[in-house]
């Protein structure tokens, strides 16, 4: 009989050793099967500068789970931009073209014995408009006239409704603060507002703002007016300085002709003398 009793003992260690080895390795394969791959999503899509924007790491694991306690973290271009937290989203309050790139997530257990990492998310910032252009209507300016000057640039279609602003400033001081009107004008101008010129533009939320080139407005005299805004150059001088020979030449002439057809007559009149016999 000490044969079977052996045969147990030995069945029942193995048993054992099972239990034990299943034991050690049943927190790795529990982590395995309950922390997935994540999914990283963008909200809103497509997206122009100045868009609240919201980056979602989203796992079928929950943020309050007692066991995993699962951590994210955000990486733009394998660069961290938030760090491991029980945050499952990345927020960017007004989002710029610089924010554009490669965007992943990544998902960790509290005690970082296991990660996963979502496939890459390429974000395109589009421009929402380019830089505004300042034009003046009319150059030159003369004291007395009218100045108006227009802001002007054009909104991304795919944000064609957003709402802008538009303020003007001289010599970099306001001289018109920001409102829907994308002109600035001034009746009856004066020396004093000569100077140089530019626009912003801005949305309502100020997320968005982008300043034009400057422009030199320079006010001229009414006397400058009276005189007219041709400029002679050396080649006109010179037309006007044969014009002026050439007729003064054409007088001489005129004169010598007249003179010698009236000497011509006078001889023609004159009596011939008697005849003497």
């Amino acid at each position: 009989m000490p044969a079977p009793v052996a045969k147990s003992a030995k069945s029942l260690k193995t048993v054992m050793l099972a239990i034990l080895c299943a034991l050690v390795n049943l927190p790795h394969r529990v982590h395995t099967e309950i922390l997935p791959k994540p999914n990283i999503t963008v909200e809103p899509y497509p997206m122009t500068e100045g868009d609240h924007m919201t980056l979602l790491c989203i796992s079928r694991v929950s943020a309050s789970d007692a066991v995993v306690k699962p951590q994210f973290a955000f990486y733009r271009n394998k660069q961290t931009v938030q760090d491991f937290t029980s945050y499952s989203s990345y927020k960017v309050g007004a989002a710029q073209m610089e924010h554009s790139g490669d965007y992943t997530c990544e998902t960790r257990t509290s005690n970082d014995s296991v990660k996963k990492t979502s496939e890459v998310l390429h974000l395109d910032i589009q421009e929402l408009f380019p830089q505004p252009e300042l034009k003046v209507s009319l150059a030159p300016v003369y004291e007395g006239g009218n100045l108006s000057i227009t802001c002007s640039t054009v909104l991304n279609p795919i944000a064609e409704n957003t709402m802008l602003q538009f303020a003007f400033y001289k010599n970099k001081e306001p001289v018109q603060t920001f409102n829907s009107s994308n002109e600035y004008e001034v009746y009856s101008v004066q020396p004093e507002h000569s100077g140089k010129y530019s626009c912003e533009v801005q949305t309502p939320n100020n997320s968005t703002k982008k300043l034009s080139q400057e422009v030199s407005v320079q006010v001229q005299g009414a006397s400058d007016k009276s005189q007219g805004s041709y400029v002679y150059k050396p080649q006109s001088t010179l037309r006007l300085m044969l014009s002026a020979c050439v007729l003064m030449l054409t007088a001489c002439t005129l004169v010598h002709h007249m003179r010698t057809t009236k000497q011509q007559k006078t001889k023609n009149k004159r009596p011939s003398s008697p005849l003497v016999l």
